[in-house]
């Protein structure tokens, strides 16, 4: 199961995942979210998976996912925060080079202000 919370700092939206993302179920409240940013003309998003413990094949595309949107949108969305774990499941399928990883969310609103 995953939890998702939405804080604003400085025009960017930070969505704080916890739990596991494993499956469309998991992963809906978060395109609701991203489509709901979108549609709103939010251009800046910043995935904060600090609480994620567990991720797979379906919670990745879940992510790809919320990519594709924002960028087909001009928007951006940075990762932060990735446990060891998550951040080997993206090098294992390649996906690492697709996203702007941080190592906090801090590092990660700094180079939307850059």
């Amino acid at each position: 199961m995953v939890k998702i919370t939405e804080t604003f700092v400085d025009g960017i939206i930070i969505l704080a995942i916890s739990g596991h993302l494993l499956n469309s179920s998991d992963g809906q409240a978060l395109t609701e979210l991203i489509r709901g940013a979108v549609k709103i003309n939010t251009q800046k998003i910043i995935l904060d998976l600090t609480g994620l413990e567990r991720i797979n094949s379906i919670g990745l595309g879940i992510i790809i996912y919320c990519h594709t949107e924002m960028n087909n949108n001009d928007g951006w969305l940075k990762l932060a925060g990735l446990q060891e774990n998550i951040r080997d499941a993206l090098r294992f399928t390649k996906m690492e080079s697709i996203f702007d990883i941080y190592e906090t969310v801090p590092a990660a609103v700094k180079s939307f202000q850059n």
